[in-house]
């Protein structure tokens, strides 16, 4: 009897020890056993991928959709507050699609902890500007860098642009004329002040198009295409002025309301001096 009771005693021991391990792998990880450096780190990881917020209008009130996760600010008091700190380093855009004035103020009515994230706020059009301070915004949103309307519309060129030709306007050569009529063209329609512009550090980018086949009749433009293509000009307006940063020729997708990309600039400054060389 005394071995079969040592065989029972070292089998319970065995198992007890058994069970002991394996309850002790299978315990809960606790995140807040870490070091906070260790903590903020893997939390910083949460949101190191840049994000974006959109807000459109309903019948009953502004709407909102972010690829921010918000499920870390769910977990716990304490885990949430960590999470705040984390997004409050990481970088965010707001994207405003509808223009009633009660979304603007609805969304922008209270300080949220993503403000500080936010750098760059893309909006519909330019009354926007006209509702908002911008010493306002920037004294909330701190790292803003950018506004950015959608298009404004038609740029109208004059004929001392026009004249000059389309293939010294795709190469660049005028990019300071254009920006300066339509900085002008801005302030007469007075989406920005002519005189006291102050951006606190911040800048207004748009772009806007026109049809090349509207603006130029050289020889050769509706044969190989390029009558039919719209000329897309970005523009930055800064403290310092307004200047052209990007120039594209493009075409208008009705059946996505979009545009897509249209021929290369390279290849139809190519096809126009090919033409301007036979003559």
């Amino acid at each position: 009897m005394s071995v079969i009771n040592a065989i029972t005693n070292t089998s319970t021991t065995v198992m007890t020890s058994t069970t002991s391990t394996a309850s002790e792998s299978s315990k809960p990880f606790r995140f807040f056993d870490l070091p906070l450096e260790l903590q903020r780190l893997i939390l910083s990881k949460c949101y190191e991928e840049p994000w974006t917020m959109s807000v459109w209008q309903s019948f009953g009130g502004p709407l909102y959709w972010s690829t921010l996760s918000r499920s870390p600010l769910l977990v716990s008091h304490r885990f949430s507050q960590e999470a705040k700190l984390a997004i409050t380093k990481s970088r965010g855009s707001v994207f405003v699609t509808e223009f009633a004035e009660y979304v603007t103020k609805d969304f922008f009515k209270e300080t949220q902890c993503w403000d500080p994230a936010i750098t760059t706020i893309s909006v519909h059009n330019w009354s926007w500007l006209e509702d908002v301070d911008i010493r306002e915004m920037k004294g909330r949103f701190t790292n803003l860098a950018k506004f950015n309307p959608w298009f404004v519309g038609r740029v109208i060129l004059p004929k001392a642009i026009t004249a000059a030709g389309l293939r010294s306007v795709l190469r660049g050569k005028l990019d300071t004329q254009i920006a300066a009529v339509t900085h002008r063209n801005c302030c007469w329609e007075e989406w920005v002040p002519e005189q006291g512009l102050d951006l606190y550090g911040t800048t207004i980018a748009f772009s806007t198009f026109t049809r090349v086949g509207h603006n130029w009749g050289e020889a050769g433009l509706v044969e190989n295409g390029l009558a039919d293509q719209n000329l897309l000009i970005d523009f930055e307006i800064t403290k310092d002025g307004c200047r052209v940063i990007k120039r594209r020729l493009s075409q208008w997708d009705k059946d996505s309301q979009s545009w897509i990309p249209g021929m290369k600039l390279a290849r139809a400054v190519e096809m126009l001096q090919a033409k301007d060389e036979k003559h």
